[in-house]
């Protein structure tokens, strides 16, 4: 039996204002991956051409998919193959700054993986708001940025949700964050 037997393809052009979106996509069904298992194949490119024709932006990406492709499907997983991407990204970005991210929270409970996952945005955004405010560089100090966030989250553990909730920036009307884009 030869490997890859039928490929398929299909192609997308769309204008986005003045620029051509050009996608191109080919796939290949039920390929053997052995142990009576079968998977489809996902090959994807998108082109970004200027005005002149040029290539503005390029990119490739390959997905293993359990689902048959077609060429009604084919963009549609390519689009969600990419979001996931962009999930896995932020995912490591978390990970490899302190926030202790790991891939194997879903075992037991298939919820677990979505609720901490919500969490981690929520305490990421928090942290880069404030490590980002002329407040946070200043508090910082010459900390690492590892080493000022452990030291924040040992203040919030450390402290009653009564004198936080009567913290006199709380009890304020407005609160400005006023950011300092220069880099540290």
């Amino acid at each position: 039996m030869e490997l890859y037997q039928t490929a398929y393809s299909h192609q997308q052009k769309e204008v986005q204002g003045k620029e051509i979106v050009q996608r191109k996509a080919s796939w290949f069904n039920n390929v053997d991956a052995g142990d009576d298992c079968q998977i489809n194949v996902l090959r994807f490119e998108e082109e970004i051409l200027n005005q002149t024709g040029s290539i503005d932006s390029l990119y490739k990406g390959e997905w293993l998919c359990s689902q048959r492709l077609s060429k009604e499907r084919c963009f549609r997983y390519a689009k969600r193959g990419r979001m996931r991407w962009d999930q896995e990204d932020f995912h490591n970005t978390c990970k490899n700054r302190g926030f202790d991210i790991k891939h194997d929270m879903v075992r037991t409970n298939s919820n677990l993986l979505l609720v901490w996952k919500m969490l981690m945005f929520i305490a990421f955004f928090v942290f880069e708001l404030f490590s980002l405010s002329v407040l946070g560089k200043t508090a910082r100090g010459k900390r690492s940025l590892m080493k000022f966030a452990k030291d924040m989250l040992e203040q919030l553990v450390n402290i009653l949700w009564s004198q936080i909730k009567a913290s006199d920036i709380l009890r304020k009307t407005k609160v400005q964050f006023r950011f300092d884009w220069d880099p540290p």
